[in-house]
């Protein structure tokens, strides 16, 4: 799991920390896992797809904790909940989890385009030992997953996955002053904005992404109705446009709000260049995290 961004930890796992909410341990530092820590939490997924009449598949790594059981898992189908006599069986294989229903007592019969949601209020949290230079324990505060941001270390790894392309302590920290400079709200915000472009569909996210994120709603209406010469909008994309239109505005906001926020801990002048430049640092670096991320957004209603 070489340089994958919140991979999944064991114990004895061991990690180099890059951004913890709140705390005042830097990025860069190296850790062990010593236990894992259940926590109230409140998380759902929807079924990856929906088998007739009675089964759905899910695809979710919060329900591989050990502690997940019939007591704190609920389920829904088109927002009604599933009583606990109507599951014949939850069980997991391969990393897919199968739901089994009785239509009998559930009192209907599934169809491919119901939608079907699990839900689970406890989370997991990872209790680490953080070491100083001279390998002594300093402190055992624990990551939150939903907060926090670590890679696994390199020193003891050795798997190779896809990576996120972290080289050395320099860029660690940079990863994490980004996260700093963002709320979870404004992160998620980012990540919503940039997931509608990528439905759009006009370009290439890999090459061009990001190119709405600091433009404004001008730019956006020029840019689409440019593209409509050559490419048939539908409905949905309409709305897509508009969602784009609407969100563009505050999508600029927080990086004028983050980029002040950057040049003042650099003791740098605030001045329209500098802004603008840290401006295209950031939305540069939220795209790069976007698309380590963006299979979180993929399938997500907004």
């Amino acid at each position: 799991m070489r340089n994958k961004l919140n991979p999944e930890l064991k114990k004895d796992d061991r990690i180099v920390l890059v951004h913890m909410d709140g705390e005042s341990l830097g990025a860069g530092i190296k850790g062990k896992v010593i236990s894992l820590e259940t926590v109230p939490n409140f998380t759902s997924k929807q079924a990856t797809s929906v088998v007739v009449p009675d089964t759905a598949h899910f695809t979710a790594a919060f329900l591989d904790a050990p502690t997940t059981s019939r007591t704190n898992i609920r389920f829904s189908v088109n927002g009604k909940p599933v009583e606990p006599a109507a599951i014949t069986s939850f069980t997991e294989s391969n990393g897919i989890w199968t739901l089994i229903l009785n239509t009998d007592k559930l009192g209907f019969k599934l169809i491919s385009k119901y939608k079907v949601v699990v839900s689970s209020d406890v989370g997991i949290q990872y209790r680490v030992e953080w070491y100083d230079e001279n390998n002594n324990i300093f402190s055992r505060l624990s990551l939150i997953p939903e907060e926090d941001a670590w890679i696994i270390d390199t020193d003891y790894d050795v798997e190779s996955l896809q990576e996120i392309k972290i080289k050395d302590v320099d860029d660690l920290v940079k990863i994490g002053e980004f996260l700093s400079l963002f709320d979870k709200g404004e992160i998620n915000k980012i990540y919503e904005f940039l997931e509608l472009e990528r439905r759009l569909g006009t370009h290439n996210m890999y090459v061009e992404g990001g190119k709405f994120i600091l433009a404004g709603p001008d730019y956006i209406e020029d840019y689409v109705k440019l593209k409509s010469y050559d490419t048939e909008f539908n409905e949905d994309d309409e709305v897509i446009i508009d969602k784009l239109i609407e969100r563009s505005l505050q999508m600029r906001d927080i990086f004028i709000r983050a980029s002040i926020k950057l040049l003042e801990n650099e003791n740098k002048e605030t001045s329209v260049s500098n802004i603008q430049n840290s401006m295209q640092r950031l939305s540069n670096t939220a795209k790069k995290f976007w698309m380590q991320e963006a299979h979180k957004t993929i399938n997500k209603e907004f």
